[in-house]
């Protein structure tokens, strides 16, 4: 059913739909409002939204908001803070049902394409490749950052008001299985994507003791709700694919595969990649070549690794199902930046103008994040006397002792790609430097804080050097940026 809003909310509507009271109310007969912001554990949403959200009580408040919504409970310490802020103030009784009723309304006035992304490992990359392909074409409503929590599905949804052509969200575990799942239903997709099934995080291992076969049902469940004729994009390679396809099928959704050339042995995938080559000098991208639908062309990625290629084409495959020109679309992954470009190139100055490249990938710790990283240096061409070295830091699924031993998993991969030298910076992965050769073992620490000089010591000009030691979201820590910092310093 329709709400009757549409992006146009007056003051009154606004009080009527959430059913809140104006403690200060809007002076201009002629006030609306058409965004919504949730101030609480993620408030860096996008300075357009006028209208803030207020959960906890920021110290700053967006200057570009045109009101505020509190609850009953926070109203008197919101008061307190800000007794001379003029802005309007919409008190409602709780601020969980209100994202809820803003993102309903949302989703009732939007009747353009919706597209979800929900994985272990990609959704980031693959969320913002589609929504960056689909603003060449027309509006786009995404998901900011990696915000796949409840407000952040609920902020995306409410946003859809405006009524944009396409809205792109990531969705994580807990909006689809959890204590409040009634948002999920909301979402109903035309295109659901699925990039990879594994046990990604700490997080996961409370929701699903069962390990990954609770991780691949979790993320099916996105199938029960999608739109009659839904498209769901699948990797033929990921873990437990039958039981998400054969899902897929029971819900009556289209199942559509994805994957390398290795696959199509099974005779099952519909689009594949045919071979991926590292572009000119090594430093500006790879060559993707691909089969979607019979089609066979080449595009330009601007990042390394089979990963990022896969992400690209399960991004040209949405695009496909949703009519567009794929080849035309593909043509502008060249000149694509954005969050998904993780493995960030930093070529440090060191010695007679000679250079060490850092690369910078501390922005998660998850098993499959790894050993893509692992397999980028891999392929990478080194310089004459150039190094390959690795540090790597703790991986949060492994502090589970169930699956500690994964740590192994990255020992054959480590030694096949050839690195010189492995450092370790966490408690629990150093029991890799147990079982590789000792002279590949660089060093064990604790803490990046007890590593990053003794390191930084020990590079040399044509050294690549690869960071894997997750920051947390955090941009104070991240290690690899703290090198290049320690090593500029060194040479000044």
């Amino acid at each position: 059913m329709r709400t009757g809003i549409n992006g146009n909310w007056t003051a009154k509507k606004l009080a009527e739909y959430l059913g809140g009271e104006w403690l200060v109310a809007p002076e201009d007969v002629d006030w609306r409002a058409a965004y919504f912001v949730n101030h609480g554990s993620e408030s860096n949403q996008s300075k357009d939204w006028p209208v803030s959200i207020i959960q906890n009580i920021p110290e700053r408040l967006a200057t570009s908001s045109i009101a505020f919504i509190v609850s009953e409970k926070n109203k008197d310490v919101f008061f307190q803070k800000f007794t001379s802020d003029p802005r309007p103030v919409l008190c409602v009784a709780d601020i969980k049902d209100t994202l809820f009723l803003l993102a309903k309304a949302g989703r009732n006035n939007f009747s353009g394409k919706l597209i979800s992304t929900t994985v272990s490992v990609g959704k980031l990359s693959t969320k913002d490749m589609v929504s960056e392909l689909l603003k060449k074409v027309g509006t786009v409503k995404h998901t900011l950052g990696s915000q796949n929590t409840l407000s952040g599905v609920q902020s995306v949804l409410a946003s859809c008001v405006t009524k944009p052509d396409y809205a792109v969200i990531e969705i994580g575990s807990h909006v689809l299985e959890g204590r409040l799942t009634r948002t999920r239903e909301l979402v109903a997709p035309n295109i659901s994507i699925i990039t990879q099934v594994f046990m990604a995080n700490a997080n996961e291992l409370e929701l699903h003791p069962d390990g990954e076969r609770g991780v691949a049902l979790s993320k099916a469940k996105i199938y029960e709700f999608m739109q009659p004729g839904g498209i769901a994009i699948m990797n033929r390679e990921m873990s437990h694919f039958e039981r998400v396809h054969a899902f897929a099928l029971k819900q009556g959704v289209t199942p559509v595969t994805y994957g390398l050339s290795s696959s199509i042995g099974k005779g099952d995938a519909d689009v594949w990649i045919l071979d991926i080559c590292e572009d000119g000098d090594g430093k500006s991208g790879s060559i993707v070549r691909v089969n979607i639908y019979g089609e066979k062309f080449s595009f330009k990625i601007p990042f390394y690794g089979i990963g990022m290629a896969l992400n690209s084409l399960a991004a040209l495959t949405c695009i496909y199902h949703l009519g567009l020109n794929v080849k035309e679309a593909a043509s502008y992954f060249a000149s694509l930046t954005g969050s998904y470009h993780h493995q960030a190139s930093v070529d440090v100055t060191l010695e007679d103008d000679a250079t060490a490249t850092i690369i910078d990938d501390s922005f998660n710790a998850q098993p499959l994040s790894v050993l893509e990283a692992i397999s980028v240096l891999k392929a990478k061409k080194m310089k004459p006397d150039g190094r390959k070295i690795a540090i790597l830091g703790d991986v949060a699924v492994y502090k589970d002792p169930k699956y500690a031993a994964g740590y192994f998993s990255f020992v054959m991969p480590l030694q096949k790609a050839n690195f010189d030298k492995v450092y370790f910076v966490g408690k629990d992965i150093q029991r890799l430097a147990e079982v590789l050769p000792p002279k590949q073992v660089g060093g064990i620490f604790d803490t990046p804080k007890d590593a990053i000089e003794i390191i930084a010591a020990e590079i040399r000009p044509q050294d690549i050097v690869l960071v894997k030691v997750t920051s947390a979201g955090a941009a104070e820590n991240n290690m690899a940026q703290n090198l290049i910092r320690c090593l500029n310093d060194r040479v000044n």
